[in-house]
Order: C-alpha cells, then structure tokens, then sequence
C-alpha cells in the first residue's frame, strides 16, 4: 500500500483531519459559550442559532463550490477558506453579539469554500481504479472521523474543564490554519476534464448520480428516524456513568467504532475489490442491525446496557464505513471532474428534503414506544436486501487501464 501512496495524498488526508478538527472542536463548545459566556444567551436561542449554523453551511458549501470549480480554482478557494475560517474563531473571543454572528459568517463562509474544494482536489489525484479508489476515499473518511473525535475530545475538554472557551476558539482556529499551510505545501497538478467511462445502473452518468444521491439521501433520512429515539436511550446510559466517563469522551464515542472499521476497510479495500452496491446494501443492512440492538436495553440502566450499546455502535461503524465513503467513491467516479466541487456539496441536499418529510413524520412517532427505532430498523432492512437482491443489475466494473481517468499526473 505504501508504495501506491503518495506524499500528496498523505498531505491531504492530514489536512482533512486538522480541518475537522478544528471545526467540531468549535461545534462542541459554541452553544455553552453562548449560554455561559457574558452573552448569557436563553439556552433555546442558542440552540436555535446553532441549528442556523448548519443550515447555512449546506448553502456555503455550494457557493463555496462553485466558487472554486468556475472562477478562483480549487486549491486558491480552500486556502481562502481555511484563512477565512480561522479569522472567525478570532473574531468570535470578543464576546459580543456582534462578533458572534460576524464570527460564524466567517466561519461558514471559511468552512464552505474549505470542505467541497479539498475534497475535489483529493478527487482529481487519485486514481479511478478501483481498489486505489476505495481504499483512498475510506482513508480520507476515516480523517475526518479521527479530526472530530479529536476536536471534541481535546478542544471541548480542554476548554470546558481548564482554559475556557476562548481557549478552545483559538485552537480550532490554528488547527484549520494548520490544515491550510499543508494544503499550501502541496504541489499543483494538470487536470483533463474527461467525463467517466464506467458503468453504472444508468446508461446516463447524471441518472447515476442522483440515483446515488438519492439512496445515500435515504440512508441518513432512516438514521435520523432511528437516532430519534436511540439517543435519548443512549444518553442515559452516557449521564449514568457522566462520574467516571468525561462527557467529551463520551459525545465520540460513537465515531471511535466508526474509525476502527474504517481502518479495517482501508487494509481490505487495497488487497481486493467488493462490488460497490453489495457494500451499499450491507451499510444498510448492518445499521438496521444497530438500531434493533437497542430495542432490547433494559428500562434501568445496568452493565448490560453497557455491552448492548457497544454491540449496536460496531454494527454503526460497520455500517456507516460501508456507506459513507462508497457513496463519495461512486461520486469521484460518475462525475466529470470539473464539477466534482460542486456535485460533492450536493450531496447532503436530497438528505436536507429527507430531512423536512422527517419533520412530519416525528410528532407521529413522539410518545410511542421505540416506533422510530422500529421504522428504521425494518425500512433499512429492506432496504438493504433489496439492493443486494438486484446487485446483478447494478454495473460497477473496472474500466479497462486506457480507459482509466488518469487526471492526478503531476507537472514536471
């Protein structure tokens, strides 16, 4: 595997990490800063505008987007963002109301042009070849999982329990502006636009990917229905053991299972190549899996309660290292490569409307017993053995090595 790496990849894969980093750390202290800070905010306002934040950034990452894939170029609109960003968390130690919405624009706005454009740059330098492909897209993943266990364990402890908050903006701060100077230290590349050659259920690439969207859409839509009532089970058990667990550590918890696997999946996908759509339907079939395993806690949380959340996080890691980063690979490989940007930052909006239809769906299932937990273990279920049913109608071969979207060729 090493040799097939290369000290770009590794740069990025770093950057993405400390990006990560830096933005859930100041995710995971923004809303006691507001309520506890001398803003002094009611806690439902806070709560609110935290809500606003990642509504925004969904609209920031397209702009962002578009930005770097029609006018400034990848590279220049992420190292702008990351600048960007980092002069938000700055902005926002003043303490004042006006610095805090000024200070979240900026960092919206750094974060938008960050993300999509780092992610199309990773895009572009890797091969469509599909064992390098995979394997480098979970690597890039399992970064950002490990950047925001890492901000919210470091950033959040550190700030909450010894340096206070302005602390922890200003480390979420140099963590980006780190992620930024080792992008800067990376080499620029000359990139062909060819469209894929690859096969997929559609004979039409753009058919493809919102079929793509669509499913990766559905996914995170069952996933909320479940988390609907998981975490209310999950924090009590968190709150039982809040005396001996520190609550930064136990906010990760659920991405540590998601990083393990990851890990796993980046060994297995170099050494051989599983069908896209099989890892597709089993992601869903073992996050059906995670949710059923909570049905069966116990009403009084025990040790017991202990064991069967650790047992329902390994089938969500499983499940989400089999989703998540398929999804991005089958992206890389259906989208021409000029508007990999903004295909990228697309890619949460079929779940924003998924979104909404789970908006009217909750009061239904508000007060009954586990129905949101059972919704989604059958739906993901079925979900999951249907595409498995139908992977034979599912195209996902390698091209031919000339046919091979060979667009990460450095200049000499």
């Amino acid at each position: 595997m090493a040799k097939e790496e290369s000290k770009q990849v590794y740069l990025y894969v770093a950057s993405r990490f400390l990006e990560r980093g830096g933005y859930y750390g100041l995710r995971a202290i923004l809303v006691l800063y507001m309520i506890d800070s001398n803003l002094n905010l009611p806690r439902e306002k806070a709560i609110s505008i935290f809500g606003y934040v990642s509504t925004f950034l969904l609209f920031s990452e397209i702009i962002g987007a578009c930005l770097g894939d029609f006018f400034s170029g990848n590279k220049n609109a992420s190292l702008f963002g990351g600048l960007t960003f980092m002069l938000g968390t700055f902005v926002l130690c003043l303490e004042t109301m006006w610095a805090l919405y000024f200070g979240m624009g900026l960092v919206i706005l750094g974060s938008g042009l960050f993300g999509p454009n780092l992610f199309s740059i990773f895009g572009k330098t890797i091969s469509k070849n599909n064992k390098i492909l995979d394997g480098r897209m979970t690597l890039y993943y399992i970064a950002a999982n490990i950047g925001t266990a890492f901000g919210i364990l470091i950033v959040a402890y550190l700030s909450e329990k010894f340096f206070g908050y302005k602390f922890g903006f200003i480390l979420s701060g140099l963590a980006v502006l780190a992620a930024t100077l080792l992008l800067y230290k990376t080499k620029s590349f000359s990139i062909t636009y060819t469209p894929s050659k690859a096969r997929g259920i559609f004979s039409n690439n753009y058919l493809n990917l919102l079929f793509i969207l669509f499913v990766g859409g559905l996914f995170w839509m069952l996933n909320g229905i479940g988390n609907f009532d998981a975490t209310t089970k999950v924090f009590d058990i968190y709150w039982e053991y809040s005396e001996i667990v520190p609550t930064s550590f136990s906010n990760a918890f659920q991405s540590y299972f998601v990083i393990l696997f990851g890990v796993i999946g980046v060994f297995v996908w170099y050494n051989s190549f599983v069908q896209r759509f099989v890892k597709l339907s089993f992601g869903f079939i073992f996050m059906a899996l995670s949710f059923v395993v909570l049905l069966f806690l116990p009403e009084v949380v025990s040790q017991g309660s202990i064991v069967l959340l650790v047992v329902s996080f390994l089938f969500y890691g499983a499940g989400e290292i089999l989703m998540a980063p398929t999804i991005d690979s089958l992206l890389i490989k259906y989208t021409n490569s000029k508007y990999l940007a903004l295909v990228y930052s697309l890619r949460y909006l079929p779940g924003r409307l998924f979104f909404f239809l789970n908006a009217m769906i909750l009061p239904y299932i508000d007060g009954h017993n586990n129905l949101g937990i059972k919704i989604a273990f059958i739906s993901l279920l079925l979900i999951g053995g249907l595409l498995y049913t139908l992977r034979h109608h599912f195209y996902d071969d390698s091209p031919a090595d000339e046919e091979i979207d060979e667009i990460g060729k450095e200049e000499l």
